[in-house]
């Protein structure tokens, strides 16, 4: 294990000695080396206090290490939560910005249960079908890719059987609508393959906060997840958004090719100027 993946113990650092953490204690929000946490575990004020072992809380999303069980303006504990804000407040907070606010809890009715809670399974099963719907497009885009291709192809066999009927003019004419063809042919693969990187970035977010959730649901405290449950929500309904956004804007809709052979070829070379109409148009999806 390299020297920078290794934790320390927080109290035996005041000492100035490195002593690697075996435990992370969720009350104390501090690292444990095997003395300090057997010391730690005998102290009648921390005996009841809730640990976890120091590997399982690195795999904690990094905004959930990041949060504190404490108010950050006052440095006391969390122990109210304000739905009119929809903020977790100490008492301090609660007598400067919220005491005119009704319907104030206490922190721990609301953290109780979190994890086997409705919305923690509504949170899930949003994760999960937002995570499907981007797969399903990657797949149609791609699959599309290949249709238009094949399309490309065929048009291809069309121009060169009708070119065997044609003269010297006509080599002019093919030339012109093949660099045509390969304009839209590359507008479209363009178009799908920047589609696709967009929907694989949101299907690797969507895929992201599923892990985060699952750790969390392993991992974290009660109030950790509560912080980290309202943050994969915000998160989720952007990529439902985008997932909405994504099916009412007509990007979705199928994407071809089509050429058109001039009626003019057989009986007027002479006067021919283009060799198609446009290549391609649009369907729904």
């Amino acid at each position: 294990m390299a020297t920078s993946d290794i934790q320390f113990c927080n109290l035996c650092k005041e000492d100035d000695v490195n002593n690697a953490a075996i435990t992370w204690c969720t009350d104390c929000e501090t690292l444990l080396c095997l003395d300090c946490d057997k010391h730690h575990f005998r102290n009648k004020s921390s005996k009841q206090h809730k640990t976890l072992p120091s590997n399982d809380y690195k795999k904690l999303p990094d905004f959930i290490l990041k949060n504190k069980n404490r108010c950050p303006d006052h440095n006391q504990r969390y122990e109210l939560y304000c739905p009119n804000h929809s903020d977790a407040c100490c008492f301090q907070c609660f007598t400067e910005k919220h005491h005119n606010c009704k319907d104030i809890k206490r922190l721990p009715d609301i953290l109780k249960d979190m994890k086997s809670s409705a919305s923690m399974s509504r949170l899930e099963k949003d994760l999960s079908d937002a995570k499907e719907n981007f797969e399903s497009i990657a797949y149609y885009l791609k699959g599309r890719l290949s249709t238009i291709l094949n399309h490309k192809t065929n048009k291809i066999e069309e121009i060169y059987l009708m070119r065997k009927s044609l003269n010297e003019h006509f080599d002019k004419l093919e030339q012109k609508t093949m660099e045509e063809l390969d304009v839209e042919h590359t507008k479209l693969e363009t178009k799908i393959k920047k589609l696709i990187n967009q929907v694989e970035v949101k299907r690797s977010h969507v895929k992201n906060n599923q892990e985060d959730l699952a750790k969390m649901k392993s991992f974290a405290t009660d109030l950790q997840m509560f912080i980290g449950i309202q943050e994969i929500e915000n998160m989720t309904t952007e990529e439902i958004g985008y997932l909405q956004k994504l099916t009412q804007s007509g990007d979705l809709d199928e994407l071809d090719m089509e050429l058109k052979i001039s009626s003019d070829i057989t009986s007027a070379l002479q006067n021919l100027t283009c060799f198609g109409n446009r290549f391609c148009y649009f369907g729904s999806m």
